[in-house]
């Protein structure tokens, strides 16, 4: 008991914590959220998740139940009487008490179909959490993605500006065509119109990721942190797969749905004798009789115990337990398909963050450098009149098309990690990637 209490008390805490800390984050979003606020948050305020957490509390209400003896032992009392008062009388007096008593331990089966139903929702929840955990990390990428994005069609949109200008100064100095300075003119368009569309897309992703934080549409929010990614890791996939057999929590509730299953095969057969009921009697008559003007009185008792037992001669439910078998074979084979969906799934997630960090080492080590130095090194020529609006405009587009695709190739690496940490199970915190390396 002392132990349930101190679980109950440590529960409490826990829950008090997070909720603390999940309130002074969603208290701070426009002074910056961070990675772990934003997962905090989500795992507290979430409405889907709480929705689990309520299916939750429902199986363990079952188990309760499960465990209780729902068979209330039942009382009868009569009584009857007839002139007992005059000089003739009977008076009787019955009373009985009968229990019905479950056979072939049903109710042992039933506990064990509740326990495997609870044990299902808790690793329902445990991978609903995970989950939680890798969307709000993509959808946190996606607005850090999305402000890095505002700032690269800012600083185009600058570029294209002072591009603009000097091409007009050019032109009202007859030093270009009217072509050239069009170009340029396109271009500044075109980089307007970018950084509207881009500045539209923010506040939708503004929206997706409030509503997975549980706050209401509208709210301001600035997210904070680190966008690269801080270190080059690599686990085979032998590791990758032993863990996440081992750890994923819908294999876990799939396996317990398996156990249930079976559970209620027990039952089913246990129900076939569906129970029996013993009963304890007790009868007592009192007669007053007049005996030649002499009143006498008897008194009769009787004690009396009955068993009834059903006998499944033409109803031996075979049908449900047919069925039960039924149910208990489909989920061994979707435990079968989600486990080797899971294989397929961490080999190919695994591969692809692998691929995606190799490209990223090409952006970071050359192409954005290079990109951004040519682009510098033709700005300064086309201002001093060193080379035409041409060269200008290409080296402007070829370091925006470099860099929005390094922007595209990042994220799309954080999202594959964020993923793979869903597919494994247990988030892959940077103090464990260089676990179990080959």
């Amino acid at each position: 008991m002392n132990r349930i209490i101190i679980l109950h008390a440590l529960t409490i805490a826990i829950v008090s914590i997070a909720q603390a800390q999940a309130q002074n984050a969603s208290g701070n979003l426009e002074n910056g959220l961070t990675l772990e606020q934003a997962v905090e948050l989500a795992l507290v305020k979430n409405p889907d998740l709480q929705a689990i957490r309520e299916e939750l509390d429902l199986a363990r209400a079952g188990s309760v139940t499960a465990r209780q003896n729902t068979l209330n032992p039942q009382f009868k009392f009569e009584y009857e009487g007839d002139n007992f008062t005059e000089k003739e009388g009977i008076q009787e007096v019955r009373f009985g008490l009968s229990l019905n008593l479950e056979l072939r331990g049903q109710r042992g089966w039933r506990k064990r179909m509740s326990e495997s139903g609870e044990i299902s929702a808790e690793q329902r929840l445990r991978q609903a959490e995970w989950e939680l955990r890798s969307v709000v990390k993509v959808a946190f990428h996606g607005l850090q993605f999305l402000d890095q994005s505002i700032e690269l069609a800012t600083k185009r949109l600058d570029v294209s500006r002072r591009l603009r200008d000097v091409a007009e100064a050019r032109l009202e100095r007859q030093q270009i065509p009217e072509m050239d300075a069009n170009f340029v003119r396109l271009e500044y368009y075109r980089a307007a119109n970018a950084h509207l569309r881009i500045t539209g897309q923010r506040s939708i992703a503004q929206g997706r990721l409030l509503r997975l934080l549980g706050l209401p549409n509208g709210s301001g929010l600035n997210v904070i942190g680190e966008f690269e990614p801080k270190e080059e890791w690599d686990v085979s996939d032998s590791a990758l797969l032993e863990r996440a057999i081992a750890s994923r929590g819908d294999l876990a509730a799939l396996q317990a749905e398996v156990e249930r299953a079976e559970s209620r095969i027990g039952l089913e057969r246990a129900l076939v004798w569906p129970g029996a009921e013993v009963g304890f009697s007790y009868r007592r008559e009192d007669d007053l009789v007049d005996v030649g003007g002499i009143q006498r009185f008897k008194r009769d008792r009787q004690y009396g115990f009955d068993v009834s037992v059903p006998f499944p001669i033409f109803y031996q439910r075979s049908g449900e337990i047919r069925e039960a078998k039924a149910v208990a074979k489909i989920q061994r084979a979707r435990f079968s398909a989600l486990k080797l969906s899971v294989s397929m799934e961490v080999s190919e997630t695994a591969q692809l963050v692998r691929i995606l960090r190799k490209t990223l080492a090409n952006y970071e080590s050359k192409l954005s450098i290079l990109s951004e130095q040519n682009l510098v090194d033709i700005e300064r020529a086309f201002v001093a009149g060193e080379v035409g609006t041409i060269e200008v405009l290409k080296a402007q587009s070829d370091f925006v098309e470099v860099t929005q695709n390094y922007y595209d190739v990042l994220l799309e690496y954080l999202e594959a990690e964020a993923t793979l940490e869903a597919v494994v199970g247990p988030p892959l915190s940077l103090s464990n990637r260089g676990l179990d390396k080959k």
